[in-house]
């Protein structure tokens, strides 16, 4: 799992477990059961973790971000429903945690509620109409049902406001290359490439949409690139679509949408988990779950 940027500061307040006054110890508050919580999760401890955070939401009911962080450890611990009603108390305190919002609608999208996750990654661009996470979400979601026009958007929206993440733009390209939109699927691929020349599945990928435009030297030459890099990503000659059972398969399973980190200030910002590595739209699988 990634290490937030926050690590430092959740240990040093984690360690500190009770505090003293001239009277005695003071019983620990919601704070730093939430802060010993984040270390339980960090080193794997899921049960001790929840208990931590029960017993702080016992304390304060209304505090939406013990609720989305128990959320994030019920997820961690695959227990997919107990995260769902989590989120779902998260976001009843405050409808305005787009996070919350977010990786509600991961896990919904996984159990393949693709009408209902949409709905949900809809309502974090509302409140965040420039949050890039939720806009390729949303475009993966569509993907997945078939909306190619309405992926590429999102899609297109995605690397207006982040061009220099190359999942956008190969994202895009798995789009456009489901949607028949070849010329298009080629300059997401390229692009993608430039900023990640060994992002072995953006070669494969743009092989196809070459070998769909008939130009055979290119895609050849695509493929060959592809699996020096990455000698198990080669693939037959024609793309399977992205629900196929066929465990040949040159493009992987769309990605399942990407969580958002946990919250570790009371104003969040979303941003992806850096762990999860997009791929194929046909994709690579990306976590479905928001860790650390």
């Amino acid at each position: 799992m990634s290490t937030r940027s926050g690590l430092l500061p959740v240990l040093c307040f984690g360690l500190v477990t009770v505090l003293w006054s001239c009277s005695g110890p003071i019983a620990e508050g919601p704070d730093m059961l939430l802060e010993r919580a984040r270390l339980r999760r960090e080193s794997g401890q899921l049960q001790e973790a929840m208990d931590l955070l029960t017993k702080a939401i016992q304390m304060d009911a209304a505090d939406a971000n013990l609720y989305y962080e128990r959320a994030l450890t019920h997820a961690e611990a695959q227990q997919w429903d107990a995260a769902v009603t989590d989120y779902d108390e998260a976001i009843l305190r405050d409808g305005a945690f787009a996070q919350a919002h977010n990786n509600r609608a991961a896990i919904l999208a996984q159990q393949g509620k693709f009408d209902v996750a949409a709905a949900g990654f809809s309502e974090a661009i509302r409140i965040n109409p420039e949050d890039v996470l939720a806009y390729r979400n949303r475009g993966l979601v569509y993907h997945d049902m078939g909306n190619y026009t309405s992926a590429i958007a999102d899609l297109d929206k995605a690397v207006e406001l982040d061009p220099a993440v190359h999942e956008n733009w190969f994202m895009r390209g798995n789009a456009c290359l489901d949607g028949g939109k070849l010329d298009d699927a080629v300059q997401s691929f390229t692009e993608s490439i430039r900023l990640n020349p060994q992002h072995a599945r953006s070669l494969l990928n743009r092989s196809h949409a070459y070998e769909q435009l008939g130009q055979t030297e290119d895609a050849e030459r695509d493929l060959a690139r592809a699996l020096a890099i990455d000698p198990l990503v080669g693939a037959p000659s024609e793309p399977t679509p992205a629900n196929s059972d066929d465990p040949e398969a040159p493009l992987l399973p769309i990605p399942e949408p990407t969580p958002a980190e946990p919250v570790t200030e009371s104003a969040p910002t979303i941003t992806p988990d850096p762990t999860a590595e997009e791929a194929s739209g046909a994709a690579e699988p990306a976590a479905p779950v928001a860790v650390e």
